[in-house]
């Protein structure tokens, strides 16, 4: 018999699993799949993935050297068509702080440069929103939203691909205009020149429809580029309460795929928003616009309270999926994500995330989850990140900790659990059940893991069940190793975690399979394999779990 050493999760190694203290506060997936960005404001932090979320690298230090400073990080956006064009917001520099300025890589974050000729913004005027475009040509734009708190925001494009880049500002004036708290290019943007803007003012919050003269450099905007009908009120038939500039935080804007603002030959428009608005007190809005037509779509969150923060929607005019992720956490350190498959009906159908065990973490601590969720390109998974601010409060303020953007520079107790999860599973997981013939039993946004950037501690390990394959039956034959391992783990925080690790060499890759809050302080958790359900190829659910309370004997 030979022994070796298995590398466990732990903090502090290249790999970035876990990572006390880290919060995701914006991601960007690039259209490889492969390719993923992950923000974490307060602890200034730029992280960067090349194998879908298993690891992540720090590349804030490059970022850094453009800016002069360690400045904090806001936003993130990959292009549409190219992971290697990633546009970032930042502080303005180690003085001013909020997002104020605007990077751009072209080569997938090695370099990177501010551009900063038109930006000029007021001293409570942030950088709300940002979108990059598909290339045209030569050429690609990006757009930003300003906001300040008392509806004087603005739209801003910046042509990228120019000689002598400058912002010009797209002049969003008139009955929907306000603090921009989203913006979007169409994603038929060389069919239409569409872009559309969610502003928030006094009376409401609006959806603007523009389209761009990319040679002048400007904007054409709603009834006066022959949109009939915009700006469209976020508000639904018979509201008496809807979201106005007092009450917004932060917004989210959703296109389908084929989003087409014009008539176009053999063709008609195609105008569906999907607009989901985190508000004071944190009652969430979720709207879908068909053209001018307003519908309140809101998940049947429970208890009230835990309103919607981001949304994301996969699919076309006709159908799709939609998710939507909640504010605070419904019970201790688990938040949910709503999915719908039934987007367009007049009264979608939703279902929550596992409420046990199958939901994202965070909010353990704090009591805030800030679900930020992200499809796969092919749809096949979805991904939700967790952060820890306080955001209750609409308005916009620096000085206030429990406003858009200040809320997010408060740095918070590590533990709190907050985390990038996918669902349904990880690739290399769902891989290794494809070889060993077992079906997968967790099912899409119902069932969440945590890859990474997990913000726990682990205090000591408890137990492990390794998982080998039986002796084939008479006249079967043998199946490869299943490679899998089971790691049970104690945190600080009375907090107990179940880690999976996937491949050879055992203790390559880990992720988090379950969290829960422990009963019995820190005295430890069992695991065993439930060998009836591990000899049946047709489950996948091979491990049980126990707490446990030691005594001397």
């Amino acid at each position: 018999m030979t022994w070796s050493v298995v590398d466990t999760p732990a903090p502090g190694k290249e790999d970035n699993v876990v990572v006390p203290g880290c919060e995701i506060n914006a991601i960007a997936i690039g259209n490889d799949g492969r390719t993923l960005y992950v923000v974490d404001t307060p602890n200034r932090k730029l992280y960067k993935s090349e194998d879908g979320g298993a690891t992540w690298k720090d590349v804030s230090d490059r970022l850094f050297e453009a800016a002069g400073a360690a400045v904090h990080i806001w936003n993130v956006v990959m292009a549409p068509d190219d992971v290697s064009f990633v546009v970032v917001v930042t502080d303005y520099d180690a003085v001013t702080q909020g997002p104020k300025r605007v990077f751009i890589s072209k080569d997938g974050g090695q370099n990177w440069g501010a551009v900063d000729s038109g930006l000029t913004l007021a001293a409570n005027e942030f950088i709300g929103c940002l979108d990059v475009s598909f290339k045209y040509g030569q050429y690609r734009d990006i757009a930003i939203g300003t906001r300040n708190g008392g509806a004087g925001g603005n739209v801003l494009v910046l042509p990228a691909e120019v000689t002598a880049p400058a912002w010009r500002s797209q002049n969003l004036t008139g009955t929907g205009a306000g603090d921009v708290v989203a913006v979007r290019f169409s994603p038929s943007y060389t069919a239409d020149w569409g872009i559309i803007a969610v502003a928030a003012n006094t009376n409401g919050t609006y959806i603007n429809l523009g389209k761009r003269d990319t040679v002048a450099g400007t904007t054409t905007w709603n009834n006066a580029a022959g949109y009939t009908g915009y700006p469209v009120c976020l508000r639904a038939s018979g509201e008496t309460q809807y979201p106005k500039i007092a009450d917004v935080i932060n917004a989210d804007l959703e296109l389908p795929s084929d989003f087409l603002a014009v008539t176009v030959p053999g063709d008609s428009p195609r105008r569906r928003y999907y607009v989901g608005i985190n508000t004071t007190g944190n009652l969430g809005y979720l709207y879908r616009v068909t053209n001018t037509s307003v519908s309140n779509i809101t998940p049947p969150a429970s208890p009230p309270g835990k309103g919607i923060f981001s949304i994301a929607y996969f699919g076309d005019y006709r159908d799709g999926e939609l998710l939507a992720g909640e504010i605070i956490p419904y019970t201790a350190g688990r938040v949910r994500v709503w999915r719908t498959s039934s987007p367009t009906y007049l009264s979608p159908s939703w279902r929550p995330s596992q409420p046990d065990y199958g939901s994202p973490t965070g909010g353990f601590v704090t009591g805030y989850a800030n679900a930020v969720v992200a499809w796969h390109p092919d749809g096949r998974r979805a991904y939700c990140g967790t952060s820890s601010a306080a955001l209750n409060k609409g308005g916009t303020s620096i000085a206030d900790p429990n406003m858009w953007p200040g809320a997010l520079l408060t740095v918070t107790t590590p533990g709190d659990e907050s985390a990038f999860s996918v669902s349904p599973c990880s690739e290399w997981y769902e891989m290794q059940l494809s070889l060993t013939e077992k079906r997968l039993n967790s099912t899409l946004a119902e069932h969440w893991t945590q890859l990474s950037l997990i913000d726990s501690n682990i205090n000591r390990l408890c137990d492990v069940a390794a998982l080998n394959v039986p002796e084939p039956k008479p006249g079967e034959e043998a199946v490869a190793d299943y490679e899998i391992l089971y790691l049970a783990s104690l945190s600080g925080n009375s907090s107990y975690s179940i880690w999976r690790s996937t491949g050879l060499p055992p203790g390559q890759k880990w992720e988090r399979v379950m969290w829960l809050p422990s009963h019995n302080g820190d005295k430890g958790v069992l695991l065993r394999v439930r060998q009836p359900h591990y000899e049946d190829k047709a489950r996948s659910r091979v491990v049980i779990y126990g707490e446990v309370e030691w005594r001397e004997v």
